[in-house]
């Protein structure tokens, strides 16, 4: 009964990140260069920061020209409609019920922004939105920075935040990324084999 128990805590702590999928783009570089997003159907660079700090303007011609193992067609992601999305799913990943209560934890969740698929945490950074806002003869845009919100930047020349590069569709090859759960179980056995030894003996 004391190994079920334990097998179902371990079970429930185990990081979710269901809706996201690495993808490898170009099979002469090892690891994954990509992240497919199941949820909204589009495959993110999995380097958020790949782009530097730049205007809006150098934002958008860096996703455009962007090539990976032949893969063209990027676009720089919408900060409002679309990053702000896997902040969403981080947050949501983070409240587990209690009772009547949704206590949020925020250590330990792989989910969302804070993925282990994304090979840098996008946290702190600021990335550029097609939020804008006409100021006079100029169309301003705004960035977003987690945890604030929507800030008046500048216009298309204004320097800098990152541009993060995001692809329509599902594209690449599905990597088999280790997942947390794999070593919990491997863990839960591992107890089981000892406990069965310790009663026999």
């Amino acid at each position: 009964m004391r190994a079920i128990a334990l097998t179902c805590a371990l079970l429930a702590s185990v990081p979710a990140y269901a809706t996201l999928e690495g993808r490898d783009l170009d099979t002469s570089i090892p690891g994954h260069e990509a992240v497919y997003d199941t949820a909204r159907n589009v495959t993110w660079l999995a380097d958020p920061t790949a782009s530097g700090r730049v205007t809006f303007a150098d934002g958008q011609a860096f996703a455009e020209n962007l090539t990976i193992g032949g893969f063209t067609g990027w676009r720089m992601a919408d900060g409002r409609g679309e990053i702000s999305n896997l902040y969403f799913d981080w947050m949501a990943a983070g409240y587990a019920q209690r009772g009547d209560e949704f206590p949020y934890n925020r250590e330990g969740i792989d989910a969302g922004l804070d993925s282990r698929l994304f090979k840098v945490k996008p946290f702190g950074p600021s990335f550029w939105t097609f939020e804008t806002q006409q100021v006079g003869d100029q169309v301003w845009h705004y960035d977003i920075v987690f945890f604030y919100e929507f800030i008046d930047s500048g216009t298309s020349s204004y320097c800098c935040h990152l541009g993060w590069a995001v692809h329509d569709g599902d594209i690449g090859i599905a990597v088999q990324v280790p997942e947390p759960a794999t070593y919990v179980l491997t863990l839960v056995g591992l107890l089981a084999v000892v406990g069965w030894r310790s009663r026999r003996s």
